[in-house]
This record gives structure tokens, C-alpha cells and sequence, in this order.
């Protein structure tokens, strides 16, 4: 008889969710304060050491999207009512709206929108996709997902979409499709990482509040603009 053991680095939703948003606060903070103090950084004029801090601190927030699209999967495989999930999307995207505009590029900006309106689509898409009767319409949705998010140019943009999609073939899959997922990551360039902890997810949800992701976007984008007023 053998004993199954259980997986000593495996991961439950609130962990995930964890690892999400501290890489996405190290990214936000690399773009709102060294990219105040020092501009050159963005197009690496100089390779001095805030610019080497500024590459690596975006190169760990390039992990954050990917486990946000996969929650979001697994999100919406658990949630008992769609119409509520998409409507929460939806406020938090608005409210969030403002402080990400001045946030990111420290002014009113409709042009941009916030990622709470790509996980928006993106859920859409799924609920579209999982219900479409042919794979023809199947990926007619999901086209469709594609133009509006680069219409209205959303974070991530298309690409976010793509990303959420291959998410959900990696949930159902991922022997199969981890391996796809990783090379279009590829595009973010350290994004594949992400597909580590996600791999060592248990499926469980783990001790959170569901309010806590939502009211933590919009609140320190809010708090990194005022200091960076008030203090840079």
C-alpha cells in the first residue's frame, strides 16, 4: 500500500491571489515613483542602477496578469452567479477607473482603461465561449473579446484576452497546454514564470476576502499617486 503525500509547495486561491498583488504593487511602484524621478529609465538611456532596479522591479510584475486571468478562470468554473461577478467586474472597473488614470499617467485619461475592465471581457468571453453552440461561434466570441478589449484600449489589451483564454485550456489541461501558455508569455517576457505557482495551485480557497482584491486595486493606486504628490 502506498501513502500519498501531500504537496509541500502547493498553493490555495488566497496565496495565489497574494502572490498577484504584491508583484503587481512592486510593478506599480516602479512606474509611479522611478519613473517620476527618473524618466530616462523607461527608455534605458542610461544603465545606471535605478535603471537596473526599475527592469527588474517590471520584470516581477510581469507575473501578476497571468495568475489574476487564471483566477479569474477559476473564478468563474465556481462562481454560482455570473451576472453578480460580472457586475462587481464592472463597479470596481469605474471606481477604479480615476485612480488608475492619474496613477499611471498622472492625468484624466479615457484612452487607457484599468485591467478590472480586461477581466471584464475576459469573463464575458468565457461565459460566451462555454455556452457557444459550435466551435465556429466558439471562436467568433472570442475574436470578438479580442476587438473590443483593443478598441477600447484596455490593459493588456487583445493580449490580456488571449492570456485569460489559454488560462482556461491550462485549468482543464495543463499538461497540455502549459507548454503553448509559456511561449505567448513570452511576450511579457518573464510572464511565464507565473505558470509556477500556478501549477502548484490545490484548488482550494484558502482563508480571504473576496472584497479585498477589488477594494486593494483602485486604493493603492490612489495611495502611490499621493505620495508620489506629495512626498517625490
Amino acid at each position: 500500500m502506498t501513502l500519498r503525500t501531500a504537496n509541500p509547495h502547493a498553493l490555495n486561491g488566497a496565496q495565489l491571489k497574494a502572490i498577484a498583488m504584491v508583484t503587481m504593487l512592486i510593478d506599480h511602484m516602479a512606474v509611479v515613483f522611478l519613473e517620476q524621478l527618473y524618466p530616462y529609465v523607461v527608455d534605458m538611456a542610461v544603465f545606471d542602477t535605478q535603471t537596473i532596479v526599475y527592469i527588474t522591479m517590471r520584470l516581477i510584475g510581469r507575473l501578476a496578469f497571468p495568475i489574476f486571468a487564471y483566477l479569474l478562470v477559476v473564478g468563474f468554473y465556481h462562481t454560482k452567479n455570473i451576472k453578480k461577478y460580472a457586475f462587481r467586474l464592472g463597479v470596481f472597473a469605474l471606481i477604479s477607473e480615476l485612480p488608475f488614470d492619474y496613477a499611471m499617467l498622472g492625468r484624466w485619461n479615457w484612452g487607457y482603461q484599468n485591467i478590472f475592465f480586461t477581466l471584464l471581457i475576459g469573463l464575458l468571453m468565457l461565459y460566451l465561449v462555454d455556452n457557444g453552440q459550435s466551435r465556429w461561434l466558439k471562436g467568433l466570441y472570442f475574436l470578438l473579446a479580442c476587438a473590443v478589449a483593443h478598441f477600447l484600449q484596455v490593459d493588456y489589451g487583445f493580449f490580456g484576452v488571449i492570456v485569460i483564454g489559454m488560462m482556461a485550456l491550462v485549468r482543464h489541461n495543463p499538461n497540455g497546454y502549459t507548454v503553448p501558455t509559456a511561449v505567448i508569455l513570452l511576450y511579457q517576457f518573464t510572464a511565464p514564470l507565473a505558470l509556477i505557482p500556478i501549477r502548484q495551485y490545490d484548488g482550494t480557497r484558502g482563508r480571504q476576502n473576496k472584497w479585498l482584491m477589488y477594494a486593494f486595486y483602485p486604493v493603492h493606486l490612489a495611495v502611490l499617486y499621493l505620495i508620489a504628490r506629495t512626498v517625490l
